[in-house]
């Protein structure tokens, strides 16, 4: 899978709140209405960041979440795309992966979310 779809793919189909010490993704609306994901220290930005190069937090254009007409297209990615290959081939990527892996998919039903194996967003209070 190319990068740029790795990173829309987890990031569309799996989204998880998680209030704990270690938080997958924090999701929250900005005074427009827009969605924003995401803060620096929730281990999915961080997995973002040291995969991709993807600094929180994202917004999304949509007041009702992530809307893409064609997830397929390219995502643009602030470094070239052997950058970002070889930052998703380093120790802090698969690190950060793992540590996302964690907090973001604590059960099975998670875990197929993560792994692309089922379709939708898990949310714990």
């Amino acid at each position: 899978m190319r990068p740029e779809a790795l990173f829309l793919a987890v990031l569309s189909a799996f989204l998880v709140l998680d209030r704990g010490v270690a938080r997958c993704i924090t999701i929250g609306k900005d005074r427009s209405g827009r969605i924003r994901y995401g803060d620096a220290a929730d281990e999915f930005c961080q997995f973002l960041n040291a995969c991709l190069g993807v600094q929180c937090p994202l917004e999304s254009v949509s007041t009702v979440g992530i809307e893409d007409d064609s997830p397929e297209d390219a995502q643009p990615f602030s470094d070239s795309l052997p950058a970002v290959c070889a930052r998703m081939r380093s120790a802090a990527c698969r690190d950060a992966h793992d540590r996302a892996e964690g907090s973001c998919a604590p059960n099975e039903y998670g875990r197929k979310i993560w792994r692309g194996e089922a379709k939708g967003a898990c949310a714990r209070p």
